[in-house]
């Protein structure tokens, strides 16, 4: 949320500039995928630490962790255009939560299985 205001919107904003650019450029490329593999292994360990309780699945771990970063990337580039959604950083933290443990949840066989009640 740090990001959508003040000098940080417009860092946000040229880094998506940079990154658009990046595909024309391969130093650039080199530099943004390695910042990109920097953030998801950042997003493997904040997945991982929120499913503390369950049995480390590193399989699951990844899956959430691309989710959370496609989910995170989507959220900053609206934020970078002027939305404001999410208003806050509560609304964003129940929003991932609510990502990790959907995807946890639709890897249990019964739950993912189960047909819907009306």
């Amino acid at each position: 949320m740090r990001s959508a205001s003040g000098p940080a919107l417009s860092r946000s904003r040229a880094r998506y500039e940079l990154a658009l650019h990046a595909k024309r450029d391969p130093v650039l490329q080199t530099s943004l995928d390695q910042m990109i593999s920097g953030f998801v292994a950042l997003s493997q360990e904040a997945v991982a630490h929120v499913e503390s309780d369950r049995p480390r699945d590193q399989a699951l771990i990844e899956e959430q962790a691309y989710a959370v970063t496609t989910f995170l990337n989507g959220v900053l580039l609206r934020l970078a255009l002027g939305d404001r959604t999410p208003e806050n950083a509560d609304q964003l933290s129940r929003l991932l939560h609510a990502l990790v443990a959907g995807i946890a949840a639709s890897r249990i066989p019964s739950m993912a299985a189960a047909p819907a009640e009306n």
